[in-house]
């Protein structure tokens, strides 16, 4: 419970900050571990950039995947938001 908790906390900042970029469930009752976002024709230029930065996310075919994990903290979501709004 503690595990969902956390990460779904961690996702929540992401919603807030990409809310018109999720394509995957947006209410955190109805969404998993994961949040998929599609930065359009910026999307190779996002990902290469946080790869770059040491940032790991997945390619999928309606965006790259977003996990979040027990070990990330509120300052890694904040580096991969602002990687991705130096890009985008």
């Amino acid at each position: 419970q503690q595990v969902r908790k956390h990460k779904q906390g961690m996702i929540d900042l992401l919603v807030d900050e990409f809310e018109t970029e999720i394509m995957s469930p947006f209410h955190a009752e109805t969404r998993s571990g994961t949040v998929i976002l599609d930065f359009k024709n910026k999307q190779t230029v996002i990902m290469q950039a946080l790869s770059h930065t040491n940032i790991s996310v997945d390619a999928r075919h309606l965006g790259m995947r977003v996990s979040a994990h027990i070990y990330n903290d509120t300052d890694d979501i904040q580096q991969f938001i602002d990687v991705v709004k130096q890009n985008y």
